[in-house]
């Protein structure tokens, strides 16, 4: 018997599970601009696209500035988000910013009764 899953689920060890406020990372972007954020996606990786790209170090810094409460791993944008997606800039469907949070986290509503998600770019998953 072979059981497989369409995508891998995170936390696999389920004492990582941590549940942040899926409203933690646009509360820190409206510091940048009031109604910043055009979309936002995910669970366990959040993909961010701006009303204004040219606002992306912006946002960038000021996530950097509240890494720690957000929970944030890596923040990936410019080149670096280049190797892994089109050019935002020329791409509309290439989010500006990608947020890896830390091992275990899921961004979500607090009373949020899940135990995993998708999965995202941690080697667990």
């Amino acid at each position: 018997m072979i059981l497989t899953a369409k995508h891998g689920q995170t936390p696999i060890d389920i004492t990582k599970l941590q549940i942040v406020d899926e409203k933690i990372v646009p509360r820190i972007l409206q510091g940048v601009g009031k109604n910043i954020v055009a979309e936002l996606s995910g669970d366990d990786v959040l993909l961010v696209w701006l009303k204004d790209p040219s606002k992306t170090s912006d946002a960038v810094a000021a996530l950097r500035i509240r890494q720690a409460e957000a929970h944030i791993s890596r923040i990936i944008s410019g080149a670096a988000l280049r190797l892994l997606f089109p050019d935002p800039q020329t791409d509309s469907r290439a989010p500006d910013i990608v947020i890896e949070p830390e091992l275990g986290v899921i961004y979500a509503n607090p009373s949020n009764p899940g135990i995993a998600e998708h999965g995202g770019l941690q080697d667990l998953d």
